[in-house]
């Protein structure tokens, strides 16, 4: 498809887009004015979509509150938020299409149509006070400015990349009993009989990452799923069972070497309840097994969460057993230790290694073992 043609659909799309949309906030009027604390959400992924609901409930617990989420298709989960303590709405602003082979997203995407985010918070502010109504931007800030009072943030990447925002996150889960999520939430019967009868100690989340983008996106990747198969087959041998989550569409030679198929469960990417299946799994495992990603965290409330080749070194929740990549000084012929790893910005001339199957049901075994 030629540049010309693409913005031809896309425009035309956008109108369709941003007509529904004032329809639908129309149809949410009663909500919008009766609310008293307003999110808009666009920039960020999946993971940004967890930390925001945790964040705004942590600083407004007694306010109502309200998230209007923009949500791209294939990037956001559009079941999660029925989770939370927060009302919302959900507006879809993104299509993705297979043409000729290829995938093409329509709509509003993020950095390249921030103009959306700024439109709909111009309505709202007409509806409510203006200041009532706060990006996530100002809502990070808040957070950090409250959890860490004498750090002077210059600006907002300070914040992200510094402090890291899911440090933040982290610390609100620590610190507070209550659950920002809803445990108890009524699933569909399809997963529920899933899990019926089952010691929520004896099932696993296991979460592979795989995405393109830059080295520091790439990093965080798993190996291969080959390499989590003797993992796999480890687990179900010992009855636990295991949900698939993350970014792996499997082949099905691999499938084959799956030995307990019955306790493995790889659902359909496709299929019109995936989104639903990816938040309940998360929140009825007694176990986290991932590698980092935004979608870890709603492993907040496993009982026991295991990071498995995990760098760069953060990241991960204050009770997370942590089994990092293996870290090659190429000048003295060794691995860096534990120690070491957490300052590698030190050294120079690494080669990163992702730890072996044998590593990797070695760790496990031995976490599973002590807890």
């Amino acid at each position: 498809m030629s540049k010309l043609i693409f913005n031809l659909i896309n425009f035309f799309f956008k109108i369709i887009t941003l007509l529904i949309i004032i329809i639908k906030l129309f149809l949410n009027l009663k909500k919008i004015i009766r609310t008293e604390k307003i999110v808009i959400f666009f920039e960020g992924g999946f993971g940004h979509q967890i930390i925001i609901p945790v964040i705004f409930e942590y600083l407004y617990p007694n306010s109502k509150r309200l998230i209007i989420n923009l949500l791209q298709d294939k990037r956001h989960n559009f079941f999660f938020n029925k989770v939370t303590n927060t009302n919302f709405i959900n507006l879809n602003v993104s299509k993705n299409y297979m043409i000729f082979g290829k995938k093409i997203e329509f709509g509003f995407i993020e950095n390249r149509d921030n103009f959306i985010k700024f439109f709909i918070q111009y309505l709202i502010g007409l509806l409510i006070k203006h200041n009532n109504v706060i990006t996530k931007f100002e809502l990070y800030w808040r957070a950090a400015s409250s959890i860490l009072p004498k750090k002077d943030f210059k600006n907002y990447n300070e914040i992200l990349y510094t402090e890291n925002i899911s440090n933040i996150f982290y610390y609100i889960i620590k610190n507070r009993s209550k659950n920002f999520f809803d445990l108890n939430y009524s699933f569909s019967k399809k997963f529920t009989d899933l899990i019926s009868n089952r010691d929520r100690k004896k099932i696993v989340n296991l979460y592979l990452r795989k995405k393109d983008g830059d080295e520091s996106s790439v990093l965080r990747n798993a190996e291969n799923f080959e390499s989590y198969i003797p993992l796999i087959n480890y687990l179900t041998n010992n009855n636990f069972l295991i949900f698939l989550n993350g970014d792996y569409n499997i082949k099905k030679n691999f499938e084959k070497e799956i030995i307990n198929k019955d306790l493995f469960f790889n659902y359909d990417k496709k299929a019109k309840d995936r989104q639903e299946y990816e938040i309940f799994s998360f929140l009825n495992s007694g176990i986290f097994i991932g590698n980092q990603g935004g979608a870890r965290l709603l492993a907040a409330y496993s009982d026991l969460k295991i990071g498995l080749d995990i760098f760069p070194p953060k990241d991960f929740f204050f009770n997370e057993k942590v089994l990092y990549k293996k870290i090659y000084f190429v000048s003295e012929k060794r691995y860096l230790d534990d120690k070491e790893i957490n300052d590698y910005k030190k050294y120079s001339n690494l080669k990163i290694e992702n730890n072996s199957s044998e590593n990797l049901i070695k760790f496990v075994k031995l976490k599973i073992n002590n807890s």
